[in-house]
């Protein structure tokens, strides 16, 4: 799609009974001096619900670097006016846990969300997971899953690779490589099977 940027990521689903249109966002977190990126990444959002609302089920996700479990911070206000003013709220039991782990082990916040259009009830009732900090994930931000129901009409079959890089740095490595061992023989085993 040509929406987007690097901040931004747009695909369309060939679904039905209507398409759906997933925005991926990774909003900018420096305090005061990103304020102004902040806002004007949420106004670049807007307009594509707004471009895409009459014939697409849009739906945000992704690191919003805001809280919609404080009040004290402007960023935090932001995001609150922008799901209002976008007619988007969370799904229904949406869980409340953290999803970013500072580096220092001492802070932790819930600023990873999947937001969807107040008017597409049947997914407002999607299963929503925080899942559990896992030793081989070396991200500072934890997996946020959506079992959303769809029929999705297959339109290619290319297969993508993704190659990821782990930060080091952050990372446990004797945990890593003791989790990623125990998977490796787990596997091994059940291909002998």
């Amino acid at each position: 799609m040509p929406d987007g940027n690097n901040r931004i990521q747009v695909i369309t689903i060939n679904s039905s009974p209507l398409k759906t249109c997933l925005v991926n966002a990774y909003m900018p977190s420096l305090q005061v001096a990103g304020d102004l990126d902040y806002k004007d990444t949420l106004d670049q959002i807007s307009e594509i619900i707004e471009k895409y609302k009459d014939s697409y089920q849009t739906i945000i996700c992704g690191d919003m670097n805001a809280s919609l479990h404080r009040d004290n911070r402007r960023r935090d206000q932001n995001l609150k006016e922008f799901m209002s003013n976008n007619n988007l709220s969370l799904a229904n039991r949406y869980p409340k846990a953290p999803t970013f782990f500072h580096h220092n082990g001492k802070y932790t916040s819930q600023i990873d969300y999947i937001m969807f259009p107040e008017t597409t009830t049947g997914i407002l009732n999607s299963n929503i997971v925080i899942e559990d900090r896992h030793p081989t994930n070396t991200s500072d931000h934890t997996l946020v899953t959506a079992n959303i129901p769809m029929k999705i009409d297959k339109t290619s079959t290319q297969l993508v690779k993704i190659y990821t890089r782990p930060n080091w740095a952050k990372c446990d490595k004797n945990i890593y490589t003791s989790t990623l061992k125990q998977e490796l023989e787990c596997e091994s085993r059940r291909k002998r099977k």
